[in-house]
């Protein structure tokens, strides 16, 4: 006999406890994420010459492009990181968040290939480490938390609108 609860499983509606842990989870991976984003752009604020130091050593962009990703860089990693830690636009910030943190990761993979020794720059002169695999394997852990995550908010369009439906 097919119940309900097998109808919904079989195609892919989650119960209530499925929904609450996705919720739970999503929310878990927002405040790591945001966080980490967060510290990055405030130490990144604090230094900007050096972090367009650090840009510079990547030997990507040219020598005005370098000035503007310094320059709006860090501001954009701090919005993104401030949505995703009080949850507001949660879908739109994890989006960002991928396609930000997949130009890291493209970056970084640029140096790797290359052969050269930079700085990675990720959280500011503090850190001494130079991009190689544990930096590429932070940058694609936090990438695929911002999948995750993008993956299970609901877009804010659809929010607003299923909203003014149940008016």
């Amino acid at each position: 006999m097919v119940t309900k609860q097998s109808q919904r499983d079989s195609i892919g509606i989650a119960s209530p406890k499925n929904r609450f842990e996705h919720t739970f989870m999503r929310r878990v991976l927002g405040i790591i994420c945001g966080a980490i984003l967060v510290y990055s752009a405030w130490m990144h604020l604090n230094n900007p010459y050096t972090f367009l130091s650090s840009i510079y050593g990547y030997e990507f962009p040219g020598r005005v492009a370098g000035v503007y990703a310094a320059a709006w860089l860090p501001y954009l990693q701090a919005v993104i990181g401030l949505c995703l830690l009080i949850n507001l636009f949660p879908h739109s910030a994890a989006l960002l968040g991928c396609f930000l943190l997949a130009c890291f990761a493209v970056a970084q993979s640029y140096v790797l290939v290359r052969g050269q020794v930079v700085p990675c720059g990720c959280f500011g002169p503090s850190n001494e480490s130079n991009v190689g695999v544990a930096t590429l394997s932070l940058v694609s852990v936090l990438l695929i938390a911002m999948c995750c995550i993008a993956r299970s908010a609901k877009p804010e369009c659809n929010r607003v609108q299923s909203e003014s439906i149940r008016a």
